[in-house]
């Protein structure tokens, strides 16, 4: 049995998080009697280990103590995901003679077995992937005849209005009266519900698990750019993101947390404007469905 180990990113973010399930999830393809740590310094982490993809979570708190601990892993793989930490990568190379992976930089690529360029051009699961040549691949999964719309996001800026969300539902309810339209909330949208007239479903709050299951089996996603999107995202769910240009940034963040693939469809709000820019009508232009 393989001991790997995978130093994450150190976004404390939900959908950096997600991200990095592709890697873990061919890791353990690759290797299915593998042990796989996962270093993190954000509790968020565990939502990994809850959902049963890797054996362990060892959460930073010094860099003494992780040193130590590393040790004691006996890792047979490592996988640097942070290319800026000069001190993790420096006891990788010095201390570990087995199997080193991790994006290029001076020291890596004098030490480690094996380096790529970070490219930030790309999806952030596929940089990832790239480290042991690999990318996302189009796989098929079970759906059921069910929109799925979520409208939360980690900044107000990024929230194209609710109001809008259920106009755009109404007419696909038209459009598709066969489909099922589901709103996807976390507690901060808890205010929603009210608002969402009784001919849509609402799923509140989800556990991990849950969640994953009711993105997965959507024949459509629209979502602002959030982390729940991810999961659509790495999961080959056609997918509609909406993006704020608010702070003059999107074409830069839809580089790199942005699935481009045939089947999802990336929306950019007006230059320093706000996502209400977006108008309905440009949303329900690109879906097309079977009826």
């Amino acid at each position: 049995m393989k001991n790997i180990i995978i130093f994450m990113q150190n976004r404390n973010f939900f959908g950096a998080q997600i991200v990095h399930i592709p890697l873990i999830k061919q890791l353990k393809e690759d290797y299915p009697q593998s042990k796989i740590i996962l270093f993190s310094k954000n509790k968020i982490t565990n939502l990994l280990l809850n959902l049963g993809l890797v054996q362990e979570v060892y959460i930073e708190k010094s860099k003494l103590s992780s040193l130590s601990y590393y040790l004691s892993c006996k890792a047979d793989i490592t996988i640097s995901l942070r290319k800026k930490s000069f001190f993790i990568n420096l006891y990788i190379s010095c201390l570990n003679h087995e199997e080193k992976i991790g994006f290029s930089t001076y020291l890596s690529k004098l030490f480690f077995t094996k380096t790529k360029d970070y490219n930030s051009t790309i999806y952030r699961a596929n940089n990832y992937l790239n480290l042991i040549d690999k990318k996302l691949e189009h796989k098929q999964h079970q759906s059921i005849k069910q929109i799925s719309i979520i409208p939360g996001a980690g900044g107000d800026w990024k929230m194209w209005n609710i109001n809008n969300y259920i106009k755009l539902s109404q007419a696909l309810r038209i459009l598709y009266p066969n489909y099922t339209i589901n709103f996807i909330l976390g507690k901060k949208e808890s205010e929603f519900k009210e608002k969402i007239p009784n001919e849509f479903t609402i799923s509140y709050d989800l556990e991990i698990n849950k969640l994953f299951k009711t993105i997965k089996q959507s024949k459509l996603v629209i979502a602002n750019d959030c982390g729940p999107s991810h999961i659509a995202l790495i999961s080959n769910i056609p997918t509609i993101i909406l993006y704020s240009d608010e702070l003059g940034d999107a074409s830069l963040v839809k580089k790199e947390w942005f699935n481009n693939n045939n089947s999802n469809i990336a929306i950019i709000g007006l230059a320093h404007k706000p996502i209400d820019s977006i108008a309905v009508d440009d949303v329900l232009k690109y879906i097309q469905l079977d009826k």
